[in-house]
């Protein structure tokens, strides 16, 4: 059944299973699974689908109904893990910082319910399309929290190692290309359907990449916690600004009532 598949799917498939088992390999030769636990079991689920569609496939035929249940069932928990480790990340380079951290997760939990939202109104259309909504929307909150985690960074000056930047560029530009691609996918079905599975490949095979240097940064650098003063500290200094920023107050509206009074 396999053989009958074009050569260059074939190859890249072959390319994109052996980057993922080079990643995982690196991931646990270097003990960085407690470091990254979800984007090891995304990476080791990933290679499980890859076994998986290989025994269906190879038993049942690409048009077998067990088939079509079976992979884009595994297709839903793909997408579901990504999204885990894209969290994963997020927390990494903000959740040292408390109040960032707060701020954070609730921008993610209201995207998330607009992701559950998107996918229950689109599922009519069929478990195939459903689990491409699930998908699209996943892709789009992923995307958001990699630049959004970037962003919240740059501003609030929090520290980003080479491994943070390469683990968000890869999640940016896997979203970006699987929203593309299964855009063009549910509208131009037919014409498509033939480049999907490629460009999807593809892509991931350059993420994977990108991955693999991460984890090969992440095993050497050292990227320093932020040091914050005891709560005693802040509980002193919170009044004093308060009562500051009061005294400012009063100085700014007894000289806006001086301008007034001129003639």
């Amino acid at each position: 059944m396999l053989s009958s598949l074009p050569a260059l799917d074939l190859v890249l498939w072959a390319v994109t299973t052996l980057g993922g088992l080079l990643l995982f390999g690196l991931i646990l030769d270097k003990q960085l699974d407690r470091e990254f636990p979800f984007l090891t079991i995304y990476i080791g689920a990933n290679l499980l689908q890859t076994a998986l569609q290989l025994f269906f496939y190879q038993l049942y035929g690409f048009q077998s109904h067990v088939t079509y249940l079976a992979v884009w069932s595994s297709q839903a928990v793909i997408v579901t893990a990504r999204a885990l480790a894209a969290c994963e990340f997020c927390h990494r380079v903000l959740g040292h910082y408390r109040g960032v951290w707060a701020l954070a997760i609730r921008v993610l939990l209201a995207f998330g319910a607009l992701v559950v939202g998107l996918t229950l109104a689109f599922s009519r259309d069929g478990f195939r399309y459903a689990v491409m909504t699930l998908e699209m929307a996943s892709e789009a909150f992923i995307a958001t929290i990699a630049v959004g985690t970037v962003l919240f960074a740059r501003h609030y000056h929090a520290q980003m190692g080479q491994s943070a930047l390469l683990l968000g560029l890869g999640f940016g530009l896997n979203s970006c290309l699987k929203i593309l691609n299964d855009a063009f996918l549910s509208r131009y079905w037919r014409n498509y359907s033939g480049m999907w599975n490629e460009v999807a490949m593809v892509g991931f095979a350059g993420v994977l990449v990108l991955w693999v240097f991460a984890m090969r940064a992440a095993a050497t650098e050292y990227v320093p916690r932020p040091e914050l003063q005891p709560a005693e500290v802040y509980r002193v200094m919170a009044p004093h600004m308060n009562r500051k920023l009061a005294e400012l107050n009063d100085q700014l509206v007894r000289l806006l009532k001086a301008v007034r009074q001129k003639p």
